[in-house]
C-alpha cells in the first residue's frame, strides 16, 4: 500500500505521470494529514513530521529545488512542478532515543 500526504492535486497527478504511483488508487490512499495508523509500515510520499516518519517503511519527500520565492505556497500543477525541477527523494527515518531532559543532564550528548 502507498501512502501519499498532501492536499495538492498537482502533487498527485505529478506522482502518476512518473510512475511513483498508479492512477487507479487500487494500490494508493491520498490524505492530507496522517495518522501513526495510516503510516506505519507504509511506503510514504509527502511531508510527515519526524515522529510519524520513523514508523513508515520509507518515506519519499517531493521536492521542489527551482520553486522561486513567489510561487511557495501557492497551487502548483504537475506541469509546474516539472517545470521546477520537481523530484522525490528517499527516506529511511530510525528513531534513536526519546528523552524528556536535555543530554547536559547526566552522561552527555
Amino acid at each position: 500500500m502507498y501512502v501519499v500526504v498532501t492536499r495538492h492535486l498537482g502533487a498527485v497527478t505529478w506522482l502518476i505521470r512518473h510512475g511513483f504511483i498508479k492512477d487507479d488508487f487500487n494500490e494508493t490512499v491520498v490524505i492530507d494529514h496522517a495518522t501513526e495508523e495510516d503510516v506505519r509500515g507504509q511506503v510514504v510520499f509527502g511531508v510527515l513530521p519526524l515522529h510519524l516518519a520513523h514508523l513508515a517503511a520509507v518515506v519519499w519527500s517531493i521536492d521542489i529545488p527551482n520553486l522561486p520565492a513567489n510561487r511557495r505556497g501557492t497551487e502548483l500543477t504537475a506541469d509546474d512542478m516539472d517545470e521546477f525541477g520537481a523530484c522525490c527523494t528517499r527516506y529511511y527515518v530510525q528513531r534513536i532515543e526519546t528523552r524528556n531532559d536535555g543530554p547536559w543532564k547526566g552522561e552527555g550528548g
